[in-house]
């Protein structure tokens, strides 16, 4: 498994891949905007930090996206913020996961940033919780919306 950072030739790509995340959540999100969707990864490719990974054979197995933000309403710091994190189903049982956390956290370091990442498709949770923990990250609070699929 190769990690590579996005370039803009990758927008529309990871648009079609991360329309599978939006596919597999466990709670019903709201839709898609393909113009607002491809501007925010847009963004995350110029400004923040889009990382890939890609098999041997060139397809994409997944992807980390995000932007520093200040994620705390209430505070002036900022760190590396993530939009999406995801890794298609097949891939899941490789090192494309921990692979591009840590691409994307080594980033957030560099620039000298605390990384939030953030678990909004109610999938796995527990299992999203212990791999964090491996980064010496632990959960800080919940999301709660209405309805299932």
């Amino acid at each position: 498994m190769m990690i590579r950072e996005a370039g803009l030739d990758d927008v529309r790509p990871l648009l079609e891949m991360l329309r599978e995340q939006h596919a597999e959540a466990a709670v019903a999100l709201s839709p898609i905007s393909d113009e607002k969707a491809t501007g925010r990864i847009g963004n995350a490719v110029l400004l923040g930090a889009v990382f890939i990974a890609e098999t041997a054979e060139g397809e994409m197995a997944g992807s980390i996206g995000g932007v520093v933000a200040q994620a705390d309403w209430w505070s002036e710091a900022e760190s590396l913020a993530d939009y999406w994190f995801y890794v298609r189903p097949r891939h899941r049982a490789s090192r494309a996961g921990y692979l591009l956390f840590k691409a994307f956290k080594e980033t957030a370091e560099r620039k000298g940033l605390d990384v939030r990442p953030g678990v909004l498709d109610g999938n796995d949770v527990d299992r999203k919780d212990k791999f964090f923990g491996r980064f010496g990250l632990r959960r800080a609070g919940a999301i709660y919306m209405k309805g299932r699929r």
